[in-house]
């Protein structure tokens, strides 16, 4: 007996939509649920957390298509 092809059938249930934008939506889910999860945790890291214009726009056009 064949095991079901989980990855596979979890693909086609995204129809039309691209892998790009099913990345998209698996990032948006993971930081709506899990927050800080993208953060870096290294002490002393001079980066700035920000988030600019257009990935601010990005992210609603994905909450919208969500």
């Amino acid at each position: 007996m064949e095991e079901p092809n989980y990855a596979r059938n979890a693909w086609q249930q995204l129809g039309e939509m691209t892998p790009e934008m099913a990345m998209e939506q698996y990032i948006l889910l993971l930081s709506e649920n899990v927050p800080g999860w993208m953060r870096d945790e290294f002490i002393g890291d001079d980066k700035q957390d920000f988030v600019d214009a257009e990935d601010e726009r990005e992210h609603e056009e994905l909450k919208a298509y969500h």
